[in-house]
């Protein structure tokens, strides 16, 4: 028998996949209420209201609850609502969506969390050598990345870097030979 945890999550998930957003919000909610200390109600309401644009109520959400519940996956939709709202003009969740991002990532290393770290830190905060750091770490994960190898050349612009612009576009060239 399935307990009733698991059920209200594939429930809602089920209902968040087929875009019944409504539904999809009153399982998770009902998730969080009979299971408050359960990240899964939490991480599929966030998605409903991420998907339905949305971000501040994600935030309002997730913050309160993400240290207690300590998963992944929190932190993840935090940084994309903070991210979304510091492309808004809303420069107060710059910092918070770069935290998030990094939170996440030391549960579960990934390069896109890193991407987004690093271009947050180059384009809102002007952090071009932390900003590289973060897209070199992206790139070592996944070594194909075109995006992490922009911005990496774009840091080593903005830094006067030339000499390893030139390393850099030696190194892209050896790794799409091994595709």
């Amino acid at each position: 028998m399935v307990d009733e945890r698991l059920e209200l999550k594939r429930s809602g998930n089920r209902l968040l996949a087929q875009r019944q957003f409504d539904d999809a919000q009153k399982k998770f909610e009902e998730l969080i209420r009979k299971f408050p200390h359960a990240p899964e109600g939490y991480v599929g309401l966030a998605k409903v209201f991420s998907r339905t644009n949305r971000p501040e109520e994600v935030v309002s959400l997730l913050e309160p609850v993400a240290e207690d519940i300590d998963y992944a996956p929190t932190f993840h939709l935090l940084g994309d609502a903070c991210r979304i709202l510091a492309n808004r003009g809303k420069r107060e969740f710059v910092d918070r969506a770069i935290e998030y991002y990094r939170r996440y990532h030391e549960r579960r290393p990934d390069p896109v969390s890193l991407f987004y770290q690093a271009d947050l830190l180059a384009k809102k905060k002007k952090d071009h050598e932390a900003a590289l750091s973060c897209y070199r770490a992206s790139w070592d994960l996944d070594p194909k990345g075109r995006l992490a190898y922009n911005g990496i050349l774009n840091c080593l612009r903005r830094l006067g870097r030339e000499e390893e612009i030139a390393e850099y576009k030696t190194l892209w060239k050896e790794r799409k030979k091994t595709t």
